[in-house]
């Protein structure tokens, strides 16, 4: 449930018995809502969304009782409802999927191969202890079929990258997203081996936002209401206050859009999530006065991967090149770019751009490249993380700024600095938090 006064809205989460005509509230005040899953034994609910300023995996009792957090990001029922499977981010090569009590207590563990950019989901399949794991391979996913020990059953690679649910005898993929080309997408998996079977058949096109399967797999069922995304602008006293404009949003779409601010206040940079050819979907990128005025397209030239403010009249981006990545710096007065790198890797976590070159973080986030006047160089990943997500840099570009999640609980957001030639990090900070989209050094 969603309930909007203004720009400001909170979230809700209601049940109701199929055939009813009433339903009772079980969690209120939810500041974001992505889904909800229910448990096996129909006792608990998991909500992915953020409750008291807190981002994750939430249980939520039917009964009532206040929501719990139990996982960062990737999290799903196990063994009829009386324990949880939690995903851990790792290295693109391998990924730790932890098994815990509804408390969020972790008990033990398996290993989930790579390679991958990340562990995007987890299914557990009824009546056996057997998970599939997704994992996320560039524009497609890697889904594997694992036992309780860490034994890879079966594994297979498709379009479908944003999550399944399962009966007993298949996998009910979803290609779900704000695209013009959504299915769900069903795969068999033999109850006696495990292995999936060699057919795959699209049961279900059009726009949805999830789905979700009885147990024998007679019936499913797909939620096909629209998506709704704005932005807004605002002072950000009345932002800390909970106050929001009254007026229509500045963007509103059926499709992902996003406004960023130049560091001086004076400008926003928009982003348009756009349908593209054969299902896909590409961003479109503009800049517009803060207060309102005439839109500027930027065109940096192919598909942009991704686009920020680097000062307040410049941008810096990065475009889908045959190779990899055109790395560049653009004029937003004049569309002049600047700066310009090749990098022969297309799955690149974060890039900056510095004095004469860029630094960048490769996919995996294991380290840290330095590229500057044709001479490369490397800063290894301190042994705290389990991987680096997001990257800043200095005014002066004399240092990078960091974060990552710690490899000992992924619960722990830390940011840390280091002199650009490399050397001995600074913490900054180390706390719950987000996992954020973008971090620039001051």
């Amino acid at each position: 449930m969603k309930d909007c006064q203004g720009a400001s809205c909170r979230y809700a989460v209601e049940v109701q018995d199929v055939g009813a005509t009433t339903s009772r509230r079980v969690l209120d005040g939810a500041t974001s809502g992505f889904y909800v899953e229910w448990s096996p034994d129909r006792r608990n609910l998991l909500m992915y969304g953020t409750v008291n300023r807190r981002y994750g995996v939430f249980l939520v009792s039917v009964n009532g009782g206040a929501p719990r957090h139990v996982a960062p990001t990737v999290a799903t029922f196990y063994a009829g409802g009386d324990s949880l499977l939690i995903g851990q981010s790792g290295t693109d090569s391998a990924y730790t999927v932890w098994i815990a009590s509804l408390d969020g207590v972790k008990h033990d563990s398996l290993r989930v191969p790579g390679p991958g950019t990340s562990l995007a989901s987890l299914v557990s399949i009824p009546g056996t202890t057997r998970i599939v794991a997704q994992i996320i391979q560039g524009s497609g996913a890697l889904w594997q079929v694992v036992e309780r020990n860490g034994k890879v059953i079966d594994r297979l690679v498709n379009s479908c990258t944003c999550g399944a649910a399962a009966s007993n005898d298949a996998l009910w993929m979803t290609r779900a997203g704000p695209t013009v080309a959504e299915a769900v997408v069903r795969v068999g998996v033999d109850p006696a081996s495990g292995r999936f079977a060699p057919r795959q058949d699209t049961v279900y096109s059009g726009r949805f936002s999830n789905v979700s399967v009885t147990r024998d797999g007679s019936q499913f069922l797909v939620d096909d209401g629209s998506y709704s995304f704005s932005a807004i602008a605002t002072g950000f006293g009345d932002l800390m206050a909970g106050r929001f404009p009254s007026g229509p949003p500045l963007l509103q779409a059926t499709t992902p859009v996003a406004a960023f601010v130049s560091p001086d206040g004076s400008r926003l940079l928009f982003r348009r999530i756009m349908p593209g050819a054969n299902g896909t979907s590409e961003p479109r990128f503009s800049v517009a006065p803060f207060g309102g005025g005439n839109e500027v397209a930027l065109t940096p030239g192919g598909t942009v991967a991704a686009m920020e403010w680097l000062d307040s009249v410049t941008v810096h981006a990065g475009t889908r090149t045959p190779r990899g990545l055109k790395l560049q710096v653009i004029d937003v007065r004049s569309n002049a770019s600047s700066n310009v790198l090749e990098v022969p890797d297309s799955s690149i976590r974060a890039a900056v751009p510095l004095p004469d070159g860029w630094a960048w973080i490769p996919a995996g986030g294991t380290r840290i490249i330095v590229e500057q006047g044709g001479q490369r160089r490397e800063i290894p990943k301190p042994s705290w993380f389990s991987n680096l997500t997001s990257l800043g840099a200095s005014r002066d570009g004399t240092r990078l700024l960091y974060t990552g999640w710690g490899a000992a609980t992924e619960d722990t957001l830390r940011l840390e600095e280091v002199p650009v030639t490399g050397g001995t990090p600074t913490v900054l900070a180390s706390s719950f938090a987000e996992r954020p989209q973008n971090i620039q050094a001051v």
